[in-house]
C-alpha cells in the first residue's frame, strides 16, 4: 500500500458503503487520490492484523495461522 491513510470501518454493510461514499465525494471533490474498497466477510486473521495497528515500527509480528506470505 502507498496510501498515505487507511480506515477501517465495520457494521452493517449498506451503512458501511454509504460512509465510504460520502468520504470519496468529500475527497474527490479536493482533487484527492481516492481507493475505497469493501469486504463484507474478511477473513478473521485479517482483523486480527489490523485491530493490531497498521504502524510498521510499532507493529507485532503475529502468527498467520498457516497462510502462506509471498
Amino acid at each position: 500500500m502507498s496510501g498515505k491513510a487507511i480506515s477501517v470501518y465495520n457494521g452493517e454493510l449498506h451503512a458501511v458503503q454509504g460512509g465510504n461514499g460520502i468520504g470519496w465525494q468529500f475527497l474527490h471533490g479536493r482533487k484527492e487520490y481516492v481507493s475505497i474498497a469493501s469486504s463484507p466477510g474478511p477473513h478473521e486473521a485479517l482483523t486480527r492484523h489490523l485491530t493490531a495497528g497498521t504502524r510498521l515500527p510499532t507493529r507485532r509480528r503475529t502468527n498467520s495461522e498457516g497462510e502462506e506470505v509471498s
